[in-house]
């Protein structure tokens, strides 16, 4: 690449038009050497600015690669320590292991960093491309070919490499090279004239050519970047796997369109673009650019409609997509002189930056996530193995520790039946609701299609509207299967964008399958001690921070299709010439006729209004629209099966557990001397993995500068945060919104990152409406050290104060009755917002209702969520709340969300009474909990009714399996509203 003052030296206009032509420069409309001049100059300080963007992009992902990288290779050298049984059990939970660790460390060894730039052959990606590269790489004959990939890489010099389809006609070879020591002249110019003829006669068949590589010593290829250029998708099911490869890799994807075509034209690439993409599981977080080329060719009057059209079809077809962020439109570079377009360039390159960034770091994430899992299996399987065979305990009898371990298994082997038998009936569940939706979308298709409105739109045609004929009857035929198969399409579409019938549909399927499938996972004894809390801070380290994709993350992918396009299966457009009215030869006879008589161009509108009107009537059968419907519900289908499965596999690997903990021999010196040092150092693995995630791979959704508090501004400090009052100004409003700033006490290191981690995936998991609201995340610099903040909404006082210093607020000393009415009310949404956490597998672990706080409106909103490693220290320091502990808690045992019903119960009891719930100080106050000892009846105060002193008592059950659940806790209260009480005021 040249400098400017290689520019300024040039003093004739032919070497200055040789300098363009290497650059791939138009001289279109160029009289002048200072003309050429300006033209060159700006084509390079736009790829001077190319060649930074995306040179630091790959710096930085290169960086990020390299940690993650030192973390898979710790991961694989604690795996190596692993015992072969423990490992076989392992693998059981993770499957292939060893083989996935592998894949990834390959993926992340990488050198090389794929631009993949697609686009129409008309769409202009070649200046775009030669933009970029600063020169011309490609002969201009490749941008009128479809069916060929090229790769641009780094060559010290020039050289082509063909790799046919099949093998050369005249060698028998694989490949075809041609290198520079060919041609007499080392020549740019003479080596794209040498070339050209590989990008030419492509037939119906396409290229004989599979793929092309162009080595050459280009600045930004030597930067190990190298360029993918490959036709637009949806041209062919064997183009688009070619295309797959580079996509699931890709460190960019940029699609080229041309703004200049028809809005219908314009869109179909998109639409493609996302089929491949949804049929591709890796390729379904990509963060590709849209590239809106030809945009100087647009009017002023149509460039707003043709944006908002874009923006529409990109809700409908792509909705996660950023249309401010990743949609560019952008004008030819020779549009005009100014440095107009040199800024619109720059504001591009910086574009690409950003979406090549993001695109990575997704990429980094879904291998994060994967690393997570498997490090926690490792984390909880050899938890468990130790807290049975090495339990903390001061008793040293052989027989009775081993007598604790049998009554254990026992205990859970008998959990294993139940759920299989449970998991048998939830399939059964899932697929007569399956079933029913399938039907019942059938019949309301079904319906539309046979209205009177439908039928005469569908079987109106202008003659612009009708197939051509074709130079055989086959062609025509052909012709018209599309174009009746089009028109299905497009009205089944627009039913479906007015009603959402499939969209709910395919809702309802996923949300019932992942609630009743959350339930058997959470059942399985092995796998449900990831979501209790285990005394033990190596065991808080595995706290599930992320879901992963190899999990029941599939879910993800299917509700991402939730809006794709409808595809009506090509056996339907078959019935255009299968139908019984008007089979093949049927049609065929009577084309013969039509042509025989040369009345078939007359009359071609009237025989294809008969023929969609007899092939409507076919498809509208409930047969043949189960076709369609089982097509859009088939990534449904196919998750229930996979996630239906993968328990079936956990419920296997507990059993095959339960086995070997019922067979071990193993002294327990011996267990701790194996697990030991091992889970030491997969704790570590845990922290670092943390403090990783946090500072290279969280998005942090709040800038620090859009955030507002001061020291002045103190609402309350805790053990590990203080809270104070700010502002936040929210995208899109004007007027910024009071919050509460809670600053984390801790420097985020690796010892602070896992609690920081899991409080805040925590509370991103938690948007509902009597739950604190989250706003997001910021990092706070001081020095050299980082703070996180947790932004959250602001909420007047909490509702122990708001009862207890209010004695008229007491239902139990206040006869009026809305005081009652709103207690009741507060009750009710309160147990609604424990029956959402329990259903998101979480336990709040600090239910009290200092915790309870009340918004502007009156609102109850949960908060104060505690952590597994927070948890632990309740049970070592009595206070005055001790009345909220279960037993189980006080006994440092295992427990589930129980627990927090038990809190619950003893919730409702101050809430009534306006007064701390205590406990009898004694020297064995766990005892007492544990034998029944509850807050007892205020002697002079008004009884609370029998309903909800029935619930309080069963709340605070001695025994978990004898409390209810969080659902029929608000049930009943619910229905006791209902009966008791009007609304509040």
């Amino acid at each position: 690449m040249g400098t400017s003052i290689g520019i300024d030296e040039i003093d004739d206009i032919e070497r200055m038009s040789e300098v363009m032509r290497c650059r791939g420069l138009s001289l279109g409309g160029l009289q002048t050497l200072d003309q050429m001049k300006q033209r060159a100059k700006k084509a390079l300080r736009i790829s001077k600015k190319a060649f930074l963007a995306l040179t630091e992009a790959r710096e930085e992902v290169e960086r990020r690669q390299k940690h993650l990288l030192e973390l898979c290779v710790s991961t694989e050298a604690c795996l190596n320590m692993m015992s072969d049984k423990d490992y076989a059990l392992l693998e059981l939970g993770v499957k292939n292991l060893k083989n996935q660790l592998a894949y990834h460390i390959q993926r992340l060894e990488r050198v090389e960093y794929v631009v993949l730039l697609s686009g129409e052959r008309d769409s202009k990606k070649s200046m775009f491309l030669s933009l970029i590269l600063g020169e011309q790489l490609l002969p201009d004959s490749f941008f009128g070919i479809s069916s060929v990939v090229c790769e641009l890489r780094y060559g010290e010099t020039h050289k082509l490499v063909a790799h046919y389809k099949d093998a050369d006609p005249e060698t028998g070879l694989p490949s075809k090279t041609i290198q520079p020591g060919e041609m007499a002249v080392n020549s740019q110019q003479i080596f794209l004239q040498k070339i050209s003829w590989f990008f030419q006669n492509e037939d119906l068949q396409g290229s004989v050519f599979d793929k092309i590589e162009i080595f050459w010593p280009n600045n930004l290829l030597k930067e190990r970047i190298f360029v993918v250029d490959s036709p637009g998708f949806g041209k062919s099911p064997i183009m688009d796997e070619k295309v797959k490869v580079y996509l699931s890799e890709a460190f960019a994807v940029i699609c080229v369109i041309d703004s200049s075509a028809q809005q219908r034209r314009m869109m179909e690439p998109i639409k493609q673009f996302r089929k491949v993409c949804l049929d591709h599981p890796e390729s379904s977080s990509i963060f590709p650019l849209f590239l809106c080329n030809n945009w100087d060719q647009v009017s002023q009057e149509e460039a707003d409609s043709i944006k908002n059209h874009v923006k529409g079809e990109f809700r409908k077809f792509w909705p996660e997509i950023d249309p401010d962020s990743q949609i560019i439109y952008i004008s030819s570079p020779y549009a005009t002189n100014d440095e107009t377009v040199v800024a619109e360039f720059a504001s591009l390159m910086d574009a690409i930056k950003s979406t090549a960034l993001q695109n990575s770091k997704a990429t980094l994430q879904m291998q994060w996530r994967w690393l997570d899992l498997a490090i926690s299996r490792m984390t909880h399987h050899m938890k468990m193995v130790m807290d049975l065979l090495c339990p903390l305990t001061d008793r040293t009898d052989v027989s009775d520790l081993l007598s604790e371990r049998l009554r254990y298994v026992d205990l859970h082997s008998e959990r294993l039946r139940y759920v299989e038998k449970r998991l048998r009936s939830v399939e059964d569940e899932l697929n007569e609701h399956f079933r029913k939706l399938a039907d019942d979308t059938v019949r309301e298709l079904s319906k539309h299609l046979q209205s009177c409105e439908v039928m005469e739109k569908f079987t109106s045609w202008t003659l612009e509207d009708v197939p051509h004929a074709g130079e055989s009857w086959e062609v025509t035929e052909d012709h018209i299967k599309k174009a009746f198969r089009s028109r299905l399409e497009n009205t089944i579409t627009a039913w479906e964008e007015k009603n959402q019938i499939l969209f709910n549909t395919r809702s309802s399927l996923v949300q019932l399958s992942d609630q009743r499938f959350d339930e058997c996972k959470n059942l399985l004894p092995y796998r449900y001690l990831e979501n209790l809390v285990i005394t033990d801070a190596a065991a808080a380290s595995g706290s599930n921070t992320c879901q992963s994709s190899n999990d029941f993350g599939a879910a993800q992918i299917v509700m991402m299709g939730l809006t794709s396009p409808i595809w009506v299966p090509f056996v339907l457009a078959a019935l255009a010439s299968s139908v019984p009215v008007v089979g093949v030869m049927t049609l065929r006879e009577k084309v013969k006729n039509l042509k025989r008589s040369r009345k078939y161009g007359k009359d071609k509108r009237r025989f294809i209004v008969g023929a969609s009107h007899k092939y409507l009537c076919k498809v509208v059968q409930e047969q043949q629209l189960s076709l369609i419907v089982k097509e859009q519900l088939k990534d449904v289908h196919v998750y229930l099966t996979k996630v239906s499965s993968r328990l079936h596999e956990l419920l296997a690997a507990d059993k095959i557990l339960c086995q070997q903990l019922r067979d071990e021999t193993r002294s327990r010196e011996e267990i701790k001397k194996c697990y030991g040092r091992l889970r030491e150092m997969i704790v570590r693995e845990k922290e670092k993995m943390a403090l990783f995630f946090i500072k290279e791979l969280q998005s942090m959704e709040i800038s620090r500068n859009d955030l507002e508090w001061d020291q002045a501004s103190l609402l309350g400090n805790g053990a590990s945060a203080s809270v104070y009052r700010g502002t936040f100004r929210l995208p899109g409003q004007s007027e910024p919104t009071q919050v509460a700033v809670k600053l984390w006490s801790k420097e985020l290191n690796e010892c602070s990152a896992i609690g920081v981690l899991s409080k805040t995936e925590t509370l991103r998991k938690l948007g509902f409406p009597f739950i604190v609201k989250f706003f997001g995340t910021a990092l706070l610099k001081e020095g050299d050290q980082l703070r996180v903040i947790h932004v959250l909404e602001l909420c007047k006082e909490n509702l122990m104060n708001h009862i207890f210093q209010n004695p008229e607020n007491i239902p139990g000393s206040s006869g009026k009755t809305f005081v009652k009415n709103n207690v009741l009310y507060w009750a009710k949404d309160v147990a609604a917002a424990i029956e959402f956490i329990h259903n998101q597998g979480i336990v709040h672990r600090n239910f009290k209702l200092e915790k309870i706080l009340l918004s502007q409106r009156n609102v109850v909103k949960v908060s104060g969520f505690r952590l597994s490693e927070e948890a632990k220290i309740i049970a070592d320091t009595m206070t005055e709340t001790d009345a909220y502990l279960a037993p189980e808690v006080i006994r440092c045992k295992e427990y589930d969300n129980k627990a927090d019903i038990y809190s619950f119960g003893i919730m409702l009891w101050e809430m009534w009474y306006g007064k701390r719930a205590t406990i009898e100080k004694a020297e064995h106050v766990s005892d007492q909990e544990a034998k029944g000892v509850r807050p007892p009846y205020v002697q002079g105060a008004i009884k609370p009714p029998t309903g909800w002193q029935d619930l309080m008592q069963r709340c605070w059950d001695g025994k978990p399996h004898n409390r209810p659940d969080a659902a029929e806790c608000h049930k009943l209260l619910i229905a006791f509203s209902q009966e008791v009480y009007a609304p509040p005021l």
